[in-house]
């Protein structure tokens, strides 16, 4: 277990490179033992943030606390190596002339921390850390004996070393192949649970950041859009920007009056905080189902076709009910893989029962 486990709080942070800003009045807490990811493009302040919790930059204004201690404000900064914090950077970053034991032992002896253990508690940590990540069997291994997924175990090992109160991940997974990334993804979310860590994941990859996190913020333009549990985001986004950069989506003008809105769709029961008037519905492809042209309700005509092996994503043409003359509608459909219709297939369209509404932009 960690020998400190912390909150993170964030409060008005904002940094920058020269008169640039990057983060503008950034606010977040992450609770002890919480995993979270910070989600966002190329750009929108995601790795200036992690440098700044790591020590690596200074903040121009507001405030880090981990824990009970402030270690970064207007007045002063505590140094990296002061603060308890471990980083797992994109590449592993292990040091080539030192075996696998000895990378993981310098997450010991390089922070003041290692330098009060003695030589039998530094080898029972990193024996502890090696069984952790399974990595016994390759302690005497160079780094360059390793593949990729293994050097990035080494480093998390190494960022887990001194028991850290904050654990900060580096988009980790980025330079790895697709099924390597997931298992790893998998093992790594594994050991920070089994050890209590309080963890947060930079990246731009969406599934990555659902499938991970505890807490998702997803960020842009060095502002929060979100934060929120990842289903709560995905499901209930605050804004038309945060729901298209989450996943596929329709958006449909619309106009709201109480629990029903009107749409090209016909008028639908809905929920979200926009208030009556201009709205826009929005529609996941897992929301839009598909079925025999005979069943009732919306019709269309499959136009695309995007086949992923378990699952395919369709655009389908649907006539407006409301205007029967009018252009159609494009939906996307998420359906298995297998059962999915060709392109030129007419289809019933089934909608859910209830539909998010978005404040018009």
């Amino acid at each position: 277990m960690l020998g400190t486990v912390s909150d993170v709080e964030l409060r008005g942070l904002e940094a920058g490179y020269g008169a640039a800003p990057v983060l503008r009045g950034v606010d977040l807490t992450v609770p002890s033992g919480t995993i979270a990811a910070v989600l966002g493009p190329s750009g929108s302040g995601k790795s200036t943030l992690l440098r700044v919790l790591a020590g690596l930059h200074r903040a121009s204004a507001g405030q880090v606390r981990l824990g009970d201690v402030v270690v970064d404000d207007v007045r002063s900064v505590v140094p990296p190596e002061r603060r308890g914090v471990g980083l797992v950077p994109q590449a592993g970053a292990l040091f080539p002339h030192l075996d696998v034991r000895r990378n993981v032992a310098y997450g010991l002896t390089s922070t003041g921390r290692g330098r009060a253990r003695g030589r039998d508690d530094v080898g029972a940590r990193v024996a502890e850390l090696l069984e952790l990540t399974g990595l016994g069997d390759l302690a005497d291994r160079m780094p360059h004996q390793l593949s990729g997924g293994q050097r990035q175990r080494v480093a998390l090992a190494r960022a887990l070393a001194p028991a850290p109160a904050l654990v900060l991940l580096d988009e980790p997974f980025s330079a790895l192949d697709a099924s390597l990334r997931t298992s790893l993804r998998a093992e790594v979310h594994r050991i920070l649970r089994e050890t209590g860590a309080t963890a947060l994941l930079v990246t731009h990859d969406q599934d990555e950041a659902l499938g991970f996190a505890d807490l998702l913020a997803v960020m842009d333009a060095g502002r929060f859009e979100q934060v929120a549990p990842p289903a709560v985001a995905y499901a209930e986004p605050a804004t038309r920007w945060v729901a298209t950069f989450l996943g596929d989506a329709t958006l449909l003008p619309g106009e709201r009056r109480g629990d029903r809105v009107r749409c090209a769709l016909g008028d639908l029961t809905v929920s979200g905080d926009a208030p009556d008037g201009a709205v826009e519905v929005l529609l996941r492809p897992e929301q839009v189902a598909l079925g025999a042209p005979a069943d009732p309700g919306h019709t269309g005509v499959v136009v695309g076709r995007d086949f992923h092996g378990h699952d395919a994503l369709l655009e389908v043409d649907v006539t407006p009910p409301v205007a029967p003359g009018a252009a159609p509608i494009r939906l996307r459909a998420r359906v298995l893989g297998p059962l999915a219709p060709a392109l030129g297939d007419r289809v019933a369209v089934g909608l859910p029962a209830v539909v998010r509404a978005l404040p018009a932009v």
